[in-house]
């Protein structure tokens, strides 16, 4: 948290055009935040300092909700094990997960994962890979809200209310799938911990779509 009576300042450069990030100058060095909008109606940032730490920050900003736009960017489906299928849409069943993915029916946190582009972008920068969102497994892969704080939470997304469940962490298969001769698949597991995105349960069932916003319920 950002205390302006305890912290040196910030200098918050804000684009006209409208946005997900913002640059925060402190010191010297440049932290570039994504923002997304509470539930409070509060503005909240995260971001990264280097390669290797997130920060969060209250600022109370007045922000219209269109520069805080979360959404969603890919959407993909498994029919079964091993396959995955992109798709513009899809219809999510309450207390069972995504028509047509073979995780669907399982317990409440495997209804339906999401990751951030963000997170995707920050390990390809550090490991100099090109991994794409689909490389990643996830159903979901949005871009602007930090995943993480919306464990415990309800958040809606097209039609659909999801509660975030717990953290999606990296496993061995996803290691494997994602090493190559450069990246050994203990690295990749390493690289993506705690970054893997969420998973969430289904309360309210409905369509999801690309492009869709992503709101606090």
């Amino acid at each position: 948290q950002y205390h302006p009576k305890q912290d040196p300042p910030l200098v918050l450069l804000l684009p006209s055009s409208c946005t997900n990030t913002i640059s925060i100058y402190r010191l010297g060095i440049q932290i570039v935040f994504f923002l997304w909008q509470s539930a409070y109606g509060s503005v909240y940032a995260s971001g990264t300092l280097g390669n290797e730490y997130f920060y969060s920050v209250d600022l109370p900003l007045n922000l219209r909700q269109d520069q805080l736009m979360s959404k969603v960017n890919s959407i993909q489906i498994a029919p079964s094990k091993g396959k995955r299928e992109a798709v513009e849409s899809v219809l999510a069943i309450a207390a069972h997960g995504i028509e047509g993915d073979y995780h669907s029916g399982n317990e409440d946190a495997q209804q339906v994962t999401l990751i951030t582009t963000e997170a995707i972008e920050s390990f390809n920068q550090e490991t100099l890979n090109a991994f794409k969102g689909s490389d990643l497994g996830r159903n979901i892969v949005t871009s602007g809200v930090d995943l993480a704080l919306l464990i415990g939470k309800k958040f809606q997304i097209g039609q659909v209310t999801l509660e975030g469940m717990e953290h999606c962490q990296p496993c061995a298969t996803l290691g494997t799938r994602l090493a190559h001769y450069r990246l050994t698949a203990s690295e990749v597991v390493k690289g993506f911990k705690d970054l893997g995105g969420i998973r969430a349960r289904v309360v309210e069932g409905g369509a999801m779509r690309t492009g869709d916003t992503l709101d606090l319920v």
